[in-house]
């Protein structure tokens, strides 16, 4: 488990990991790309897979054809765009404790929500190594009330059946994932979460579903005062990888919809990355132009 104070001082992706997931997303192939951006083939290629580095003037062409913001883009080329560092640890109205596993070496986090005075508490994904949550939440005197998958891919729902078990916690699965999560955890969930869930941890903490499909099938983000946990749908600077074409443009419209649309000031939590902000990524992020 990471213990750094702050989260990250990396992007998630870099420039290169931002021209595939754009041209991947879009169904376009790097001939085709190559030629509207006016560059070889073979350069395309190797600047996808992280060799050299193109011209301004290459890369803004690139994001062009591509339907990214050049300036953005360019910024992250630079090294720059990535956010003001957050604390792992926050102490707004609803607290918040970023926990991060590591799948072969790949950090993956969840995060731990809860009220300060409040014992009610939800964990939204598991961050692959559950047993850093089930620490947290002993070491807090905490009861963990919910565990709340944004989806269900591998490293953010290891060990959910296993936490369900030590703590009592009910877990609430994006509804169109429901079979996807019965077949890696050999049972049903309790909830099955739409677009209109609302979740009651207790008392004083609620999430609040937003629907973000794109990544995966039912990718859902979950607001509560302040926050918002994004999963894979959104990273610092990029977002995550979709699924076809329809998925790509389905989740660039439910990310400015749902989620770009919350307060300025909300703290955005993904599922690798640094945290950022809606107002970070309304003016930094080079999928979401014209924000």
């Amino acid at each position: 488990m990471t213990n750094d104070r702050t989260a990250g001082s990396r992007l998630e992706d870099e420039w290169f990991d931002i021209l595939q997931k754009a041209r991947l997303g879009l169904g376009r192939s790097v001939a085709d790309v190559a030629r509207a951006a006016r560059v070889s083939f073979e350069t395309l290629e190797h600047w996808e897979s992280g060799e050299g580095s193109p011209q301004p003037s290459q890369l803004t062409g690139l994001a062009v054809a591509l339907g990214l913001d050049a300036e953005r883009l360019l910024a992250i080329h630079r090294g720059g765009g990535v956010p003001a560092p957050q604390p792992r640890e926050g102490a707004g109205p609803i607290r918040y404790v970023m926990l991060t596993g590591q799948m072969g070496g790949y950090p993956v986090h969840a995060y731990l929500l809860f009220r300060e005075g409040s014992p009610d508490a939800a964990l939204v994904d598991t961050g692959y190594e559950p047993v850093h949550a089930l620490e947290s939440v002993m070491q807090r005197r905490l009861m963990l009330r919910w565990l709340v998958l944004t989806h269900c891919h591998r490293d953010h729902m290891e060990g959910a059946a296993f936490l369900k078990a030590q703590t009592g916690a009910r877990v609430a699965v994006p509804e169109a994932e429901w079979a996807t999560y019965r077949a890696h955890q050999h049972e049903n969930p309790d909830l099955p979460v739409s677009a209109s869930s609302r979740i009651e941890v207790g008392p004083e903490l609620s999430l609040r579903a937003l629907p973000t499909p794109g990544h995966t099938p039912g990718g859902t983000s979950y607001a509560t005062d302040g926050l918002c946990c994004v999963g894979d749908a959104l990273f610092a600077g990029s977002t995550g990888r979709s699924m076809s074409p329809a998925g790509y443009s389905t989740l660039l419209s439910s990310l400015r919809r749902h989620v770009l649309s919350l307060p300025p000031e909300t703290l955005l939590l993904p599922g690798h990355g640094p945290i950022t902000t809606v107002a970070e990524e309304r003016a930094h992020n080079p999928f979401l132009p014209g924000l």
